[in-house]
């Protein structure tokens, strides 16, 4: 019994064996055999390339990450050194510090002694009571 449609041959110029489980190469989109699908064993031009697309938007900032890193205040799409809004100088939606989160940045700040920042910190956390 033959079944036509089933399978594909693998792109390798030297093999084009029938194989009924392909795998697709990620980088060029070939088609190959389980002997061929690694990047080298079918001497890929595409190898590596498609990896670190995702440049960081930080100004002067050349590194490009595996995977997007979108910051959700701005939506912008940073390295991991820049990935926090505080890191990057985010102009996004300023989002509400809770009552907790303003009482651990006044335990921080009177612990680095930073009295006109704590000043102006404590005065805004007040306003939000």
């Amino acid at each position: 019994m033959e079944f036509p449609d089933l399978g594909k041959h693998c792109s390798e110029k030297t093999c084009k064996q029938l194989d009924f489980l392909p795998l697709k190469c990620d980088a060029c989109g070939e088609v190959f055999c389980k002997d061929h699908f690694a990047y080298n064993r079918h001497k890929c031009s595409s190898a590596y390339q498609k990896i670190f697309t995702n440049k960081c938007f930080q100004p002067g900032c050349k590194k490009r990450e595996m995977m997007k890193l979108v910051c959700d205040q701005c939506q912008g799409n940073f390295c991991l050194k820049h990935r926090h809004p505080l890191d990057h100088a985010c102009k996004g939606q300023a989002r509400a510090i809770s009552k907790a989160g303003c009482a651990a940045l006044m335990r921080s700040l009177e612990s680095n002694k930073m009295s006109l920042n704590h000043r102006v910190l404590q005065n805004s956390c007040k306003a939000k009571s």
